[in-house]
């Protein structure tokens, strides 16, 4: 409940509380291009989840939404020195740069 009060105090104080479409949610995703689980035998109800490590490719999917629903389009940091524009698809209006490791930064 803390965090309800605390919500509704700060919509209130920036003149926010009615303005859903200005109220919004940042996140990114890092996608692995190497990943190779685990060969494991186990029972289907004990399978533990497979872990990678941190030393493959990443593409970072940096996404966004409002309180109100809408969604600009999704932004792409993937690895290396010279983008290709068929490696981050068909989405309408995206966008993508490169570094080195694929990491935001």
């Amino acid at each position: 409940m803390d965090y309800f009060g605390n919500l509704e105090w700060c919509l209130t104080k920036h003149n926010l509380l009615h303005k859903p479409h200005l109220v919004l949610n940042v996140d990114e995703k890092g996608i692995t291009c190497e990943h190779k689980p685990p060969s494991i035998i186990a029972k289907a109800d004990h399978c533990p989840l497979a872990v990678t490590s941190g030393k493959g490719k990443t593409v970072t999917f940096i996404g966004c939404g409002s309180a109100a629903g809408q969604a600009p389009p999704p932004y792409f940091v993937c690895p290396g020195k010279r983008l290709m524009p068929e490696l981050v698809g068909c989405s309408p209006g995206k966008a993508a740069i490169m570094t080195e490791t694929g990491w935001s930064n």
